[in-house]
């Protein structure tokens, strides 16, 4: 028989971790910003501006890779990354106890930190207001790699609506820089080691939130036909299933193109019709010829940091 209780205990079993891309494989958006929100690693948000950036400084012999390296100005912000986790997979947490565990070290200031875990008051409605479940203090947070582990028992009725995991640093006297790395929120008392997944894997359960295609020169998004005045390419751009409905915009430069005679930059987008697992575009430009009536939506050449984004966060 297999023996699932060593598996555990050695990582093995799969579907513990509560949260996606703990060990910060995955960066879709940028390795580093200046930003608040959703700016750097992916399913992971930063409360203030500051200065984020992947990180390859790491706990030795854990299998990690990358840390999220989160540095703030002193008395004006406090350093805050945080995950949400959405509603449908917290339905099954009403009155059970789960437990965080992470690495974390500092690098100036940030001797103490906070790490809370809160409840949406609406489903998946973190904008809208959440709740304090409870606050957890600890402090003589070193610059060493050290292991953390923090639990929540007897969660309430209102978990089902999602959670928040969020840390942020407790010293305001000095500008707080911490690193964090391997962080997992699991069901029961007792943490197990960090479940390492594939990098395939992490980045697909990435992109039911967020999503880019695009990235190299004359890279095909999507063919479609002409519009009647000829200031418009209709086409269906498809992509991984989001959670929700998703927000879909351009960043850098597309073009509109038969690959033979003709191109166009890609103005804006309008009429869009957007389902769970595609979207209907009209992107516009400057009129075609009158022979022209197909082409297709591309990345410019010389622009590879130009995509379609395509966005579904909590």
């Amino acid at each position: 028989f297999a023996d699932l209780a060593g598996s555990a205990d050695a990582g093995g079993l799969t579907g513990r971790n509560l949260l996606i891309n703990g060990d910060y494989k995955i960066w879709q958006r940028a390795t580093s910003s200046t930003a608040a929100n959703y700016s750097g690693p992916d399913r992971w948000y930063y409360g203030n501006a500051g200065t984020y950036s992947r990180s390859t400084d790491v706990p030795s012999g854990q299998g990690f890779q990358y840390s999220n390296s989160v540095k703030v100005t002193a008395a004006t912000t406090y350093g805050v990354t945080a995950q949400r986790i959405e509603a449908v997979n917290c339905k099954h947490l009403v009155g059970k106890s789960v437990t965080a565990s992470f690495w974390l070290k500092t690098i100036t200031g940030a001797t103490g930190m906070y790490c809370i875990l809160y409840r949406a008051n609406a489903e998946d409605n973190f904008g809208g207001g959440v709740t304090v479940i409870e606050q957890k203090t600890f402090t003589g947070v070193t610059n060493t790699w050290t292991y953390y582990t923090l639990t929540w028992e007897n969660l309430p009725s209102e978990t089902t609506n999602g959670l928040q995991l969020y840390f942020f640093s407790a010293d305001a006297s000095t500008d707080p820089e911490y690193r964090i790395t391997g962080v997992q929120l699991e069901v029961g008392e007792q943490a197990t080691p960090f479940e390492h997944r594939s990098y395939g894997d992490e980045l697909a359960r990435c992109q039911r939130y967020y999503e880019r295609r695009g990235g190299a020169s004359y890279q095909a998004l999507g063919s479609g036909l002409v519009g009647n005045g000829r200031d418009q390419t209709r086409i269906t751009l498809n992509y991984e299933e989001k959670r929700a409905v998703p927000s879909i915009s351009i960043e850098g430069s597309l073009i509109s193109t038969n690959r033979e005679n003709y191109e166009a930059d890609i103005t804006g987008l309008t009429g869009t019709a957007a389902g769970t697992m595609s979207a209907y575009l009209a992107c516009t430009h400057s009129a075609a010829g009158t022979g022209l009536a197909a082409a297709i939506v591309t990345v410019k050449n010389g622009s590879p940091n130009s995509f379609f984004e395509i966005e579904a966060e909590l």
